[in-house]
């Protein structure tokens, strides 16, 4: 009897950051990924004109399960940026079976029980970011590079939904130690013109998990990052986990 390969198109779940919503975080990423079957998940968090009600971490990765299924995406990868790769750290502690491989970018924060002293000064600075007025803390978010112009609409509920992701990180709701014994590949990519403490994050993330990479992108930074500047090579690279998933 004569085999037959029937080539599946890879699952795969996009979560952004916590600014911009995934359909423009992730467009030139999205014309990449012709060949793939893909969700972008944006946050519940913005699903309203106000965060919802005892929100946590865990309520974006019960939504992203939910559209998973709802897609019938059984086993699938996902790709997290910023905030969004924080939820996608969670996602695979939660889930550790359904979710194929990791790829994130500069994650806002990976927690865990040996977070060095530059990821903690980091952190002071981000809490105190987000004790400032609206207005004050968009220009500190953005680089503190001046007074911010005219924003989008989808901008105004954006100040709540970072205060409101920073006190998850506070509680501690986001931890590396929860995947040292998860077997999958992740990859971490960060950029060579950004805050050095991305690449401080990355030695740890490749240090915590077992079969964990990481690669500094020449020219990005965490508002510049590769999926949009460099939309073409970084689909190249994360295929390349894909198929060498399992």
């Amino acid at each position: 009897m004569r085999e037959e390969w029937i080539d599946v198109p890879e699952q795969v779940i996009l979560i952004p950051g916590g600014i911009m919503p995934g359909e423009l975080s992730y467009a030139a990423l999205i014309k990449e990924l012709t060949d793939e079957r893909v969700i972008v998940k944006d946050h519940e968090l913005y699903a309203s004109d106000a965060p919802p009600a005892g929100w946590s971490i865990r309520t974006e990765t019960a939504a992203i399960l939910r559209a998973a299924d709802a897609a019938g995406f059984d086993r699938f990868h996902v790709v997290g940026y910023s905030g969004g790769g924080s939820i996608a750290i969670v996602l695979a502690a939660q889930a550790p079976t359904r979710v194929r491989s990791l790829a994130l970018v500069e994650p806002a924060w990976i927690g865990g029980t040996d977070v060095t002293p530059e990821e903690i000064a980091s952190f002071e600075r981000d809490r105190a970011m987000v004790r400032l007025p609206d207005k004050e803390m968009l220009e500190a978010f953005f680089g503190g590079s001046g007074p911010i112009g005219e924003l989008p609409p989808w901008m105004a509920k954006r100040p709540a939904g970072l205060r409101v992701f920073m006190h998850a990180f506070e509680r501690d709701e986001v931890s590396i130690d929860a995947l040292r014994s998860w077997r999958q590949l992740a990859y971490l990519a960060y950029g060579d013109k950004g805050d050095p403490v991305e690449a401080v994050k990355a030695k740890r993330f490749v240090r915590t998990l077992p079969h964990a990479t990481s690669e500094c992108w020449a020219g990005t930074h965490h508002f510049a990052p590769p999926q949009r500047e460099r939309a073409a090579e970084f689909a190249r690279a994360i295929r390349t986990v894909w198929s060498r998933a399992e």
